[in-house]
């Protein structure tokens, strides 16, 4: 299993988002014309530390999660659930040992995508953690 792969399975896995979501969690962008709400995830930024000896590397990748809905009472709902997910998680992920998570930036739109009004909630979290 991969950390893309854990970060899907915490999400897909907790009942609470999947009462808000069903399904609806994609890498990188939504599904064309999906229904609403939806959580979508990708890793923009990441840097490896590298250790003396055979120390294993210190991954620090930064992940963007973002929170659609149709209203913001509905993507903000989505966000909140996401948001306690990640923050401060530690533990394992993926096979992959989470030492710290943290959100540092969260930002709130209105989008215009595919012809529809949405809102957007995005998060930015930074996450530490060796394989």
């Amino acid at each position: 299993m991969t950390i893309e792969t854990g970060l899907y399975s915490r999400m897909a896995d907790d009942v609470t988002l999947a009462g808000l979501v069903s399904t609806r969690i994609w890498p990188a962008q939504r599904s064309q014309n999906s229904a609403l709400p939806a959580v979508t995830y990708r890793k923009r930024d990441s840097e490896a530390e590298y250790g003396l000896w055979d120390a294993p590397p210190l991954y620090m990748p930064l992940w963007e999660l973002d929170c659609y809905g149709e209203t913001y009472a509905s993507a903000r709902a989505v966000a909140d659930r996401v948001k306690a997910l990640f923050d401060r998680f530690i533990g394992d992920l993926g096979g992959a040992s989470v030492v710290a998570m943290q959100p540092c930036r969260e930002e709130e739109e209105a989008v215009e995508i595919n012809g529809s009004n949405l809102i957007r909630v995005r998060f930015w979290f930074l996450m530490v953690y060796q394989e």
